[in-house]
């Protein structure tokens, strides 16, 4: 029976607290008793042992009333069955989908035992669950097909949350899949025969007959298998006028092919926003917005991170668009407007247009092609550190040493992540980093030195939730570039001494000990920006004067303060805000 129809509660004797009546009926209306147990002035550990007791019927309960909610199977047969079954076993099938939707309007699987052939459009019956059409009943493979066979074009039109799986489908003609707004899967196991020239996937109305119609809803389409001609995130054709959407378009594509894939509206129609995440399958063309001048007046965000995509136009696009690169084939990145008039909408709307991507995955030339219409990029390039490790280090689950993280990220920067105590199998000339480089510690990641270790390198360093153990003297020294040790720095075992050299170059610290702070170990202009952690001593002086030298402190503990004779040239300046 319905869920809502079971009801069980208790009865106290608010009196004297002896007389505990659990009551199980049909319904709160009907006293009519399922069991009732009345205990009569109890001892305490009688009261306990009931109260268990009390529990474990409940447990017992809530397990019968899941289990009686359990989906529906439902068997279609259109070849032997009859609507007149039940449909609950294959002996008993019915004819029609009509009949099956019907029985398992509350979720389920409706398995089909022969070939079903629709020959004109099809709208589902209203159905609250999802239900999953298949040729697979358990581990037994029907071998029944999905048939659409109309002269012209057929509709199936959803009417809930609507799965395909492990189906042959066979497409005479142009099929358009219209989900108005409901779930719509093309799950695993699929065949589409014909599919690339016929089918369309649409996430909401296919030629809506009134612009009275919920405009504000959301589409949620997911591909992980068959083959599709064009998927469109919102509405295809005008009928009785245009509309303008306002929802969001959710488009997973893990699987299959499709030879368009739009996040906006096809043949008419403003669209809302799209978020389109492209993890596998294969992908002609990938639009951001509609069709010609079909635009999204809300935002786009286009990932990819795997699968292999033709080229993906960020077209037409009113709001913000995001778009992340994170693996895959990519052929080509575009951002395009249908008119000036879309374009100074954009502009209007002070929106940006940003792309973030692993570096690792694409070409030093498609990077700069990809670049080149956004306003800003983001490196979201990682290597993974783990110990006694050396495999690629682009994944987590296959990480590698510390030097060669740097090796991966030498050109492009990023970010390395370590976990685990690992060993910095750093040589003493580090080189030159070409992009920032950021030193992260997960899950306890450690760093160890050893034995009197010494680094130079020059570009841009940061060191952030991370221990860096060593004994003795760890001497850190930047050339041309900023070393930061930034929030949740550890140093523990021997002295981490850090220096600026080079040119131009730069310290910042935020968290951690150290022994010395040398800003000025050559001939140039240098830095020090000192807001938590502690020195021993900072100073100025090397080989030779540096030029100018500038100190800003305004957290955290120093020591001493020295500036030995003629260290400077140019200029020496200090502020201090904060700290000691």
């Amino acid at each position: 029976m319905p869920e809502a129809e079971r009801i069980c509660y208790t009865e106290t004797d608010q009196k004297n607290g002896a007389w505990l009546h659990i009551f199980c009926a049909v319904h709160p209306k009907d006293r009519s008793l399922f069991s009732e147990r009345m205990v009569s002035h109890m001892d305490k550990r009688t009261k306990r042992r009931f109260a268990v007791c009390f529990a474990a019927f409940l447990l017992l309960f809530a397990a019968w009333t899941v289990s009686a909610a359990a989906a529906e199977t439902v068997y279609l047969d259109a070849a032997h069955g009859s609507d007149a079954n039940s449909g609950r076993s294959a002996g008993a099938a019915l004819a029609t989908l009509d009949a099956a939707i019907g029985a398992a309007k509350d979720g389920g699987k409706i398995i089909l035992l022969s070939d079903y052939t629709i020959r004109t459009h099809y709208t589902e019956p209203q159905h609250t669950g999802e239900i999953v059409i298949t040729a697979k009943d358990g581990t037994r493979d029907t071998g029944a097909k999905l048939i659409f066979n109309v002269t012209g074009e057929t509709h199936y039109r959803l009417s809930g949350a609507t799965t395909f799986r492990d189906l042959d489908i066979t497409l005479k003609n142009f099929v358009m899949f219209t989900a108005q707004f409901h779930n719509l899967t093309f799950d695993t196991g699929l065949t589409v025969e014909g599919g690339e020239k016929y089918a369309f996937v649409i996430g909401g109305y296919q030629t809506p007959a009134n612009t009275g119609l919920a405009a504000d809803l959301d589409a949620h389409i997911t591909v992980r298998s068959g083959s599709f001609y064009k998927l469109c995130g919102f509405t295809r054709t005008k009928g009785a006028g245009t509309m303008t959407y306002t929802g969001t378009a959710h488009i997973a594509f893990e699987g299959g092919s499709v030879r368009e894939l739009y996040g906006g509206s096809l043949y008419n129609h403003y669209a809302g926003s799209a978020v389109v995440k492209v993890t596998g399958g294969s992908i002609t063309t990938l639009w951001a917005g509609g069709d010609g001048p079909r635009r999204l007046n809300g935002d786009a965000a286009i990932t990819i991170a795997g699968g292999t995509v033709g080229s993906v136009m960020v077209n037409n696009v009113v709001g913000n668009a995001a778009v992340t690169l994170m693996g895959g084939k990519i052929g080509a990145l575009a951002v395009s407007y249908a008119s000036d008039a879309v374009k100074k909408l954009h502009a209007t709307a002070g929106a940006k247009n940003t792309l973030a991507l692993n570096m690792l995955r694409y070409t030093a030339a498609q990077r700069e092609a990809f670049a080149k219409n956004f306003d800003s990029v983001e490196n979201l390039t990682v290597a993974y550190v783990a110990p006694s490790a050396f495999g690629s280090g682009t994944r987590a689950d296959d990480p590698t040493s510390l030097s060669r993280a740097f090796e991966l990220l030498r050109q492009t920067g990023g970010s390395i992540v370590v976990t685990g105590n690992c060993y910095a199998d750093l040589t003493a000339d580090v080189g030159t980093l070409g992009g920032a480089v950021t030193v992260t510690g997960e899950g306890g990641g450690t760093l160890n030195f050893g034995t009197n270790a010494a680094l130079r390198f020059a570009g841009d360093l940061t060191f952030e939730n991370i221990t860096l153990r060593q004994s003795g003297n760890l001497d850190m020294t930047v050339t041309d570039g900023t070393l930061t040790m930034g929030d949740g720095v550890t140093t523990t075992g021997g002295s981490v001494n850090l220096s600026a050299a080079g040119t131009r170059a730069a310290l910042v610290v935020r968290t951690g000990s150290y022994g010395t702070v040398t800003v000025g170990a050559g001939s140039g202009d240098y830095s020090l920006y000192l807001s938590g952690g502690s020195v021993g001593t900072l100073h100025c002086t090397g080989a030779t004067a540096a030029k100018s030298v500038t100190v800003v402190v305004t957290g955290g503990s120093v020591t001493r303060l020295a500036a030995a004779d003629h260290c400077v040239t140019d200029a020496l300046a200090m502020t201090l805000s904060g700290g000691r």
